[in-house]
């Protein structure tokens, strides 16, 4: 009897140090933005040679550089068609650098550069970097890569910036997991003739030369897009699209995991007729400006193009933020079981019929 109390009280420890454990580890969790001020001055970091360079400083004014790079060749013939990485909240593929490491490559039709890097890849993969502060909110200049393969698509001396900023996880302080990733963005995506984004089946398609044609072209919609530039030129995709029964002009961002983002002043314009189950505050992370407070807002039923989504969660930000107030973004949450193409070369975003409604 005593060894069985002995066994029992044993057991009855054991489970709740386990239980204590796990709840440790999940309160001090932490996803944390992290800077770094001082990038260049880090151990192992290469600096160009500024007499061998493979990019031309056209003007150096306050808050303004003109850069104007050596041609970006894509060489490859046809279509590559490539899975996603799994259990990515965006569009995320493999990207092989300079005949080396993989590393997670963003499709992000939200920045509106090239290519850019992580300050922790950079470091990781040994790249040579040009400091140039001048270039925006934590960027620190640009950095070299010979080559970038995606798939059997290789891309040849991208046009490439670097940040300095990545996010990284902390458990009891100490820091487990550091981001290392590329973000392909909107100037080299429009390369490109079409991007097919196959959400159903994970899977990501790029064409150099070949018109998307799609089998059934009674189950797709179409939408209107165009790249404008804002005043400080920097492109931006917008689409043209039917939301809550009233055609909107919204940017089209496939690196932003949620749904639809937009300010305080655009949600009190267009949420009259929405059947609103519940909000909470939130936080919503972004590449360059780290976590920003934010309220999620879900909706029954949210009428967009051809597709409906039940409670849909719309992130709204205050008016006050740093990507200003007219910031109204439809990301690539709400098109997650279904078929869309970025063509590039009609200028219209493509999205095929989902068999049902959407849930959020």
């Amino acid at each position: 009897m005593r060894k069985k109390t002995v066994a029992i009280i044993s057991l009855v420890t054991f489970t709740a140090l386990c239980w204590a454990l796990i709840l440790a580890v999940k309160w001090t969790d932490k996803t944390v933005y992290v800077c770094a001020h001082d990038f260049e001055s880090s151990p192992g970091i290469r600096l160009m040679d500024p007499n061998h360079v493979i990019f031309e400083i056209i003007s150096h004014g306050t808050n303004r550089v003109n850069v104007k790079w050596d041609k970006t060749e894509i060489r490859h013939q046809g279509r590559c068609r490539v899975k996603m990485r799994e259990n990515s909240p965006n569009v995320q593929v493999s990207a092989e650098v300079n005949d080396g490491k993989i590393y997670p490559l963003v499709i992000d039709s939200g920045a509106t550069k090239y290519l850019a890097a992580t300050d922790s890849l950079v470091l990781d993969a040994g790249l040579e970097i040009f400091p140039i502060y001048e270039l925006g909110k934590n960027i620190g200049g640009l950095c070299h890569l010979d080559q970038l393969k995606i798939g059997t698509l290789t891309i040849v001396l991208p046009a490439c910036e670097y940040w300095l900023a990545h996010y990284e996880r902390r458990v009891l302080g100490q820091t487990i997991w550091k981001e290392k990733k590329l973000n392909l963005g909107l100037s080299l995506m429009k390369e490109f003739s079409y991007i097919l984004f196959d959400n159903v089946n994970r899977e990501v398609e790029f064409a150099t030369n070949n018109s998307f044609n799609p089998p059934d072209s009674n189950s797709w919609h179409q939408h209107p897009i165009s790249i404008e530039h804002n005043d400080k030129q920097y492109a931006r995709l917008v689409v043209d699209i039917p939301l809550a029964g009233q055609t909107q002009r919204i940017e089209f961002d496939t690196g932003a995991a949620p749904g639809l983002i937009l300010t305080e002043s655009i949600w009190a314009k267009i949420s009259s007729g929405l059947n609103i189950r519940y909000q909470e505050k939130s936080q919503l992370r972004t590449p360059l400006s780290g976590w920003l407070p934010c309220r999620i807002t879900t909706v029954e039923q949210l009428a967009l193009g051809n597709i409906s989504i039940n409670d849909a969660r719309i992130h709204v930000i205050a008016d006050d933020n740093p990507f200003g107030q007219e910031e109204f973004t439809l990301g690539i949450g709400f098109f997650k079981e279904t078929v869309i193409v970025l063509d590039f070369e009609r200028n219209l975003l493509w999205v095929m019929n989902p068999l049902q409604s959407i849930d959020s």
